[in-house]
Protein backbone atom coordinates (compact mmCIF):
# COMPACT_ATOMS: atom_id res chain seq x y z
CA UNK A 1 0.00 0.00 0.00
CA UNK A 2 1.23 3.90 -0.67
CA UNK A 3 1.86 5.87 2.21
CA UNK A 4 -0.32 8.89 2.35
CA UNK A 5 2.44 11.18 1.05
CA UNK A 6 3.29 8.84 -1.64
CA UNK A 7 -0.26 9.23 -2.94
CA UNK A 8 -0.01 12.52 -2.77
CA UNK A 9 3.39 13.36 -4.75
CA UNK A 10 2.05 10.60 -7.15
CA UNK A 11 -1.21 12.37 -7.64
CA UNK A 12 0.97 15.81 -7.85
CA UNK A 13 2.65 14.39 -10.61
CA UNK A 14 -0.50 13.54 -12.72
CA UNK A 15 -2.10 16.93 -12.08
CA UNK A 16 0.79 19.04 -12.25
CA UNK A 17 3.21 17.80 -15.10
CA UNK A 18 1.47 14.58 -16.57
CA UNK A 19 -2.28 15.09 -17.07
CA UNK A 20 -1.93 19.40 -18.90
CA UNK A 21 0.43 17.57 -21.56
CA UNK A 22 -1.42 14.21 -22.23
CA UNK A 23 -4.76 14.35 -20.59
CA UNK A 24 -6.78 14.86 -23.52
CA UNK A 25 -5.05 12.65 -26.08
CA UNK A 26 -6.03 8.91 -26.22
CA UNK A 27 -3.28 6.93 -24.79
CA UNK A 28 -2.32 5.22 -28.03
CA UNK A 29 -1.64 8.75 -29.50
CA UNK A 30 1.36 9.86 -27.01
CA UNK A 31 4.64 9.70 -29.47
CA UNK A 32 8.01 9.38 -27.77
CA UNK A 33 8.52 13.20 -28.68
CA UNK A 34 6.45 14.35 -27.37
CA UNK A 35 7.51 12.53 -24.28
CA UNK A 36 10.85 13.57 -24.86
CA UNK A 37 10.01 16.64 -24.73
CA UNK A 38 7.77 17.21 -21.89
CA UNK A 39 10.67 15.66 -19.81
CA UNK A 40 13.33 18.43 -21.13
CA UNK A 41 10.48 20.61 -20.00
CA UNK A 42 10.01 19.24 -17.39
CA UNK A 43 13.63 19.14 -15.91
CA UNK A 44 14.43 23.30 -16.61
CA UNK A 45 11.53 24.09 -14.75
CA UNK A 46 11.75 21.61 -11.84
CA UNK A 47 14.71 19.73 -12.11
CA UNK A 48 16.16 15.92 -13.00
CA UNK A 49 14.40 14.69 -10.35
CA UNK A 50 11.15 15.58 -11.10
CA UNK A 51 11.73 14.27 -14.93
CA UNK A 52 12.91 10.91 -13.82
CA UNK A 53 9.26 10.76 -11.49
CA UNK A 54 7.71 12.24 -14.33
CA UNK A 55 9.32 8.95 -16.73
CA UNK A 56 8.72 6.34 -13.86
CA UNK A 57 4.89 7.36 -13.42
CA UNK A 58 4.66 7.19 -17.30
CA UNK A 59 6.35 3.87 -17.24
CA UNK A 60 4.10 2.17 -15.04
CA UNK A 61 1.53 3.62 -16.59
CA UNK A 62 2.27 2.20 -20.18
CA UNK A 63 3.35 -0.96 -18.88
CA UNK A 64 -0.04 -1.22 -17.40
CA UNK A 65 -1.79 -0.38 -20.41
CA UNK A 66 0.01 -2.64 -22.33
CA UNK A 67 -1.03 -5.60 -20.08
CA UNK A 68 -5.06 -4.56 -21.03
CA UNK A 69 -4.61 -3.41 -24.55
CA UNK A 70 -3.63 -6.63 -27.42
CA UNK A 71 -2.77 -4.08 -29.49
CA UNK A 72 -0.94 -1.06 -27.77
CA UNK A 73 2.95 -0.34 -27.91
CA UNK A 74 3.99 2.06 -24.74
CA UNK A 75 6.00 5.39 -26.70
CA UNK A 76 8.71 4.35 -23.54
CA UNK A 77 11.65 2.14 -25.20
CA UNK A 78 13.10 0.01 -21.65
Amino acid sequence: HLKARSADQYESIWNRLILPEFGSKAVSEVRRREIAGLMDRVEIVAGSSSADRVHEQLAIFFRWYAHRDDEFVSPLVR
